[in-house]
């Protein structure tokens, strides 16, 4: 795991990441909103995104190849507020 500081406010740097993912060929599967959940049900935490992404055509021959990696795919990367 890395942990990576940056410069700009989550929803930047979202935006920033998406872009980087999409000119790479990575499908984005989903983004969830952890602190807009825990807000929902009257819970508060710092903004929290979680963005799962990856390539199905390499992802699908990696868990061909060892049907273990299937726990580790998508890729996942969460931007938190600290």
């Amino acid at each position: 795991m890395m942990i990576i500081k940056s410069p700009y406010d989550i929803n930047e740097t979202l935006g920033r990441l998406l872009k980087v993912l999409v000119e790479h060929d990575m499908t984005i599967f989903s983004i969830i909103d952890h602190s807009g959940g825990a807000a929902q049900v009257g819970l508060s935490m710092p903004e929290t995104k979680l963005i799962s992404f990856g390539n199905p055509k390499a992802g699908t021959d990696l868990m061909l190849a060892d049907h273990n990696f299937s726990i580790d795919l998508p890729l996942k990367i969460v931007l938190r507020k600290k």
